[in-house]
């Protein structure tokens, strides 16, 4: 019997007026190359605190290596209420969230929305336990970007830097 991730691979979940939610694991799990470590292709710029975003560096490269595409990482606007995007992948912004429950999920989203607002492409929610509960991790993030300015984005799960977790969402056309 397949599992509920199984069941929901490609599938089209919810679709509401003028909103879509499409699981995209396969998607993204079958675009994987998984180069060899010192093989990314990372993009640091002048002045970028390596020290004090290593986490985005690692990031950083997980994915290059996963999907041999090169990542820029963005230097932060140092001004006022101006958040900015962590990334830039795939010709549009990225933003990285680190979660400690499925419920900080829903702030996440909200605040991760804002930063890649200009250019949306995704955001990337690393989850440092071991257990985490999909199913209400998913009613989290769907209930968020639904009530959300910005919807066409992507959201990427990864559970101890395994990806467990992609959803598409999309304003219907």
């Amino acid at each position: 019997m397949k599992t509920l991730e199984e069941q929901r691979q490609g599938q089209t979940l919810h679709t509401n007026v003028g909103f879509s939610v499409e699981d995209a694991l396969e998607e993204y799990t079958s675009k994987r190359e998984i180069l060899p470590r010192g093989s990314e292709q990372i993009s640091i710029p002048d002045g970028y605190d390596r020290e004090t975003h290593q986490q985005e560096i690692q990031m950083a490269q997980l994915l290059s290596r996963m999907y041999g595409e090169k990542i820029t990482l963005l230097n932060e606007i140092n001004q006022r209420s101006i958040k900015t995007p962590d990334y830039e992948w795939l010709g549009k912004y990225w933003d990285l969230k680190e979660i400690s429950t499925e419920k900080s999920a829903d702030s996440a989203v909200r605040k991760g929305l804002k930063q890649i607002a200009e250019n949306p492409g995704g955001l990337i929610f690393s989850y440092v336990e071991e257990h985490l509960d999909l199913e209400k991790l998913i009613k989290f993030m769907d209930d968020r970007v639904k009530r959300s300015k910005t919807r066409d984005v992507d959201i990427l799960v990864y559970v101890q830097g395994v990806l467990k977790l992609a959803r598409k969402y999309s304003n219907k056309k």
